[in-house]
């Protein structure tokens, strides 16, 4: 018994559905007897570019056409619907790529037709032909006998020549929507008696991507796999091979109120019933999707889902399509999702629902500070104890009180004043050699480094300086905890207050700077001491030989 998809195929124009902006010109050309010579069918899989070919070469041939539509009852039409119809010619480029292929067609072409008026060449995933066989077919395609009738169908338009798409008539067919797909569906489901529920029908519909043959086959697969004509929702799943709705809603529900612990034992149930993790994933990616479209959902999980922010369902929707994609190269289906929900619900967020996470990025962002200030402390105490161990023993005494006012000192907060951006800007230079004095690989990151704003935060008590870095991992080792304690014991020291560094990843022309000392006798227009900037392309080469020639104060060529 032949499938669903073959015994309803549409053996008529009025039986193509969803593609009117098509049909509509083509019954207006043979009705006017302008039919072209020549015809590009492009669109998506599942569309019916093949079946609408096949309808336009029993139309070219018909003896007695009715308003563009062939009459199905002439003996051209009868021996088409049986396949018998000698002039029709189908070629699938997939499998027949080559010149040969071509070759052949040309030669063929110069017989006159067997039975019909017309003799149609469709040739199917034309876009597989090589360049060769292109070229071949292009003069046949051009000037054809005025017996025969060239139909091209693709899915792919772009990887076919320019030469050849300015020598057919395109015409571009559209997926189906919910509302075609469902009337394609009910009417085959009443000529076979199936009734199958309205969320049966919406779940073939989602999963069927917009595909006419997709749909249809969705159903005769389900139907072939349950022998039963009155299908549940749950039948439909099943048969489809879908997961537990409760599983990914309860899923979905933990995404949105950051519950690492019930979102990790819903993927526990998942890996356990053997349910498909790439099928899983994706159906949790159409929910989120239906959530943020504001689409119908049950009085269950509807209300709690509709509360959650739609920045937080993108989110999940991105991180989620990057797993969906990780899955198809990964050894372990698992990984991927699981990694997903992790990097989702974040480890301070665990059990706890969906809130805003300003007061924690504070928080954090005051413990970096204390650390800062602390670390600046302790390498002022550390200066201190080795001051006093310099001094003569004579002084003893005059030291150690002296030593102990110092900490004394140092102990208390150190508060912060506003900066200019200009004097940030002027005392940069003594700022990176001062840090060039305290580490010298710390400076080399500093060397591309350009200050670009400064900020005051008055409730922290620190001075926020941005600056901009060429590379990553320039901003990585900046950004750096120890070498943040580093570089505020610098700014201190230069700008007099506390200081936290904020990098912003730039890929824009960088200007190296770098102290050269001048014979003024030989450069007069140098003084001793000039800055001389050097401009250079963000590239990592340019990058270590300007940093290397800053640091070392020669030239450094770097050998690939």
């Amino acid at each position: 018994m032949s499938s669903l998809y073959t015994r309803y195929r549409p053996k008529d124009f009025s039986g193509v559905v969803g593609q009117s902006h098509i049909t509509k010109l083509l019954k207006a050309e043979l009705k006017k007897n302008l039919a072209g010579h020549a015809y590009l069918f492009i669109g998506p899989r599942g569309t019916g570019k093949t079946t609408t070919a096949r309808i336009l070469a029993k139309a070219l041939n018909c003896t007695a056409l009715h308003e563009g539509e062939p009459c199905g009852s002439c003996a051209m039409c009868v021996a088409f619907d049986q396949g018998k119809f000698l002039d029709l010619i189908e070629i699938d480029a997939a499998s027949n790529r080559g010149i040969d292929e071509m070759r052949e067609i040309k030669e063929k072409i110069e017989y006159n037709p067997t039975m019909g008026s017309k003799k149609i060449y469709i040739i199917d995933e034309v876009h597989m032909l090589t360049k060769e066989a292109f070229n071949a077919l292009l003069k046949t395609l051009e000037e054809p006998p005025a017996y025969v009738t060239f139909i091209l169908a693709t899915t792919e338009p772009h990887k076919i020549p320019a030469t050849i798409l300015s020598r057919c008539e395109k015409y571009e067919f559209r997926l189906g929507g919910t509302k075609e797909l469902k009337q394609t569906l009910s009417s085959i489901m009443e000529s076979e008696n199936i009734q199958v529920d309205k969320k049966g029908i919406e779940l073939l519909i989602t999963h069927a991507g917009g595909s006419y043959r997709d749909a249809v086959s969705l159903l005769d697969t389900i139907v072939a796999a349950t022998g039963d004509k009155e299908l549940s929702f749950d039948e439909v799943r099943i048969a489809l091979g879908l997961p537990d709705s409760e599983l990914v809603n309860s899923y979905v529900v933990a995404l949105a109120e950051k519950s690492l612990e019930v979102a990790l034992a819903a993927l526990h149930e998942i890996f356990i019933r053997g349910t498909n993790i790439a099928q899983f994933t994706k159906s949790v990616i159409l929910l989120v999707r239906d959530v943020m479209m504001e689409r119908e959902l049950g009085d269950e999980i509807g209300p709690i889902l509709r509360s959650v922010s739609s920045a937080r369902y993108t989110e999940i929707i991105k991180v989620l399509l990057e797993a969906y994609t990780s899955q198809k190269y990964s050894f372990d289906q698992r990984l991927p999702l699981q990694l997903a929900t992790i990097q989702l619900i974040p480890e301070g967020e665990i059990g706890t629902p969906l809130r805003k996470s300003e007061p924690v990025k504070q928080k954090n962002e005051t413990a970096k500070i204390t650390e800062m200030q602390a670390g600046i402390q302790e390498s002022k105490k550390s200066e201190a104890v080795t001051s006093e161990e310099r001094i003569p023993t004579g002084e003893k005494g005059k030291t150690k009180k002296a030593t102990v006012k110092k900490k004394k000192k140092v102990s208390h907060r150190i508060d912060a004043k506003p900066i200019p951006f200009e004097t940030v800007v002027d005392l940069w230079p003594q700022f990176t050699q001062e840090v060039q004095k305290e580490q010298r690989h710390l400076y080399t990151f500093l060397v591309p480094a350009v200050p670009c704003g400064v900020q005051f935060d008055s409730q922290l008590q620190v001075v926020k300086i941005e600056i901009k870095v060429p590379f990553d991992f320039h901003k990585k080792q900046l950004e750096n905890a120890k070498h943040q304690q580093l570089l505020g014991k610098a700014a201190l020291k230069i700008y007099g207050s506390p200081v936290q560094f904020i990098c912003i990843l730039s890929k824009e022309q960088i200007v190296f700077k770098k102290q050269v000392v001048h014979d003024s006798s030989k450069s007069p227009l140098l003084s001793e001491g000039s800055v001389v900037g050097t401009s250079v392309e963000a590239d990592p080469i340019a990058s270590l030989e300007s940093a290397f020639d800053s640091v070392l104060g020669g030239d450094v060529e770097m050998l690939g």
